[in-house]
């Protein structure tokens, strides 16, 4: 199993977000899908993100588990995506959570 607590630099991150969109693996908690769907996010806005985000900070301890989180975000787009990143070999991120940011 792939240590996640293991930093990897944001540039790095925000590619393998990119990534795991284009030809990767792409899993989502139950909490991410219901805050998708309570703020109208859908898979094709991840994808936009996914082309036109960064990772912007460090990533960030999960209050439970302690794996790093990584903020993806776009400002044209207004959204924001927190993921964990599962394999740096295969591309495979987890989404935690997603909401629109406030403009």
């Amino acid at each position: 199993m792939p240590n996640r607590k293991r930093t990897i630099p944001k540039d790095q991150a925000g590619h393998i977000f990119h990534d795991a969109f284009i030809s990767g693996i792409v899993s989502y908690t139950n909490h991410a899908l219901k805050e998708m769907e309570e703020d109208g996010i859908d898979a094709v806005d991840l994808s936009n993100l996914a082309m036109n985000g960064a990772v912007y900070d460090p990533p960030e301890p999960h209050i439970q588990t302690g794996n790093n989180i990584y903020r993806m975000e776009s400002k044209c787009l207004g959204i924001i995506a927190a993921f964990q990143i599962l394999d740096v070999k295969s591309n495979s991120i987890r989404i935690v959570t997603t909401f629109r940011k406030d403009t």
